[in-house]
């Protein structure tokens, strides 16, 4: 079984699962729950069974165990084969490949689910996520410290100036920032704030055949017919929300202003492309866009760095969940909706890697 085949090396492990053994293991009985549940109601061809009975595996299954028909369905999502190549791999035919991958993907949505990492997808889910007190007071949700990023320590401006912006970063320890006693009713404004940051995420698809739909998901950004999600993240890169799918040509504010609703009391990061995205009650923290004609002073181009270094933990995030290369290169499945909700699940996957094997910053948060 390539299962086993591929716990030889953990290097390979990775490589074919996007998941080390052991993150591998912590899945697997979620997915061994979710399995017995989908397929005593579901056929493998994804059809209804007339009444419900326990799944047994047969002998002559091509995956003839749970664990390696959930390295068949990750493997699938981390390189995005042809159908085929995949087939060939776990000798089966395409035929069987096709229907196995579909409905071994259908469990394993419901597997995360059971685990609890799925990202809200859409404004009553988020809401219902910020305002949860267990998320809230869990490290790996949403981070405990409410307070504005400070700066690293040994950056720390101790202008009076810079302290009035009320805008500075913090480097996420549990320490306070070092502020001058006469600033104590600003100390106390910064730790009323939680920190959220947000972008959007294109993915190539096939160029489509109607004329309309080509112009719609054109995107003059990436030279591509793509489609765009928005993600809304924590802190410590816990992936909170990922928004409908939009036609690549879609602006990331529009997304903002038409998708979701960041409540009152948030601090919000977020890139220039979201100029004039301010949502009533949510501090905005944004580099400063160059005016025209003009250059940016030496205090705001290190006020933009050290946002930048902050900001970029959305970019580490998403770039986590492309490390499934069904949400990274064109993905070519349409049955089941398929395109509208992989970014969801890849999130997904990356919020269960997170909570075993957090990212660690040198001006960490958590």
């Amino acid at each position: 079984m390539k299962y086993i085949d591929w716990q030889v090396n953990d290097a390979r492990f990775r490589a074919m699962t996007g998941y080390d053994l052991c993150e591998f293991n912590d899945l697997l009985p979620y997915f061994a729950d979710a399995h017995n549940d989908y397929l005593s109601r579901y056929g493998i061809n994804g059809k209804p069974r007339r009444g419900i009975r326990s799944h047994v595996i047969y002998a002559n299954s091509p995956l003839p165990c749970v664990a390696e028909r959930l390295a068949f369905v990750l493997s699938y999502n981390k390189l995005n084969p042809i159908q085929e190549q995949h087939a060939d791999l776990f000798n089966m035919t395409q035929k069987q490949c096709n229907e196995f991958f579909h409905s071994l993907n259908e469990v394993l949505k419901l597997a995360l689910k059971l685990a609890e990492v799925v990202p809200a997808s859409n404004d009553k889910e988020l809401a219902i996520v910020l305002s949860n007190e267990d998320v809230l007071a869990d490290n790996v949700l949403l981070h405990e410290t409410e307070r504005e990023f400070p700066l690293p320590v040994d950056e720390v401006l101790q202008s009076e100036d810079v302290l009035a912006d009320n805008v500075l970063l913090h480097d996420g320890t549990e320490r306070e920032i070092p502020l001058p006693v006469d600033n104590e009713l600003q100390k106390e404004a910064v730790l009323a704030d939680k920190v959220l940051l947000h972008d959007g995420t294109e993915r190539e698809i096939p160029r489509p055949v109607d004329n309309e739909l080509q112009k719609d998901n054109y995107s003059g950004k990436k030279k591509k017919h793509t489609v765009k999600n928005a993600v809304i993240i924590s802190a410590s890169c816990f992936i909170l929300y990922v928004s409908r799918t939009f036609s690549g040509r879609t602006h990331d504010k529009t997304i903002a202003d038409n998708d979701y609703t960041i409540p009152c009391g948030y601090t919000l990061a977020q890139d220039t492309g979201y100029q004039g995205y301010r949502p009533e009650g949510v501090k905005i923290i944004q580099p400063e866009k160059k005016p025209r004609g003009k250059d940016l002073t030496k205090e705001q181009k290190e006020r933009n760095r050290q946002i930048s270094s902050f900001r970029v933990r959305v970019e580490h995030a998403i770039g986590s969940v492309k490390r499934y290369r069904i949400v990274k290169d064109e993905c070519r499945l349409r049955k089941n909706n398929y395109i509208e909700t992989a970014l969801l699940y890849c999130a997904a996957l990356h919020n269960f890697r997170l909570k075993t094997r957090p990212f660690t910053y040198k001006n960490k948060l958590t």
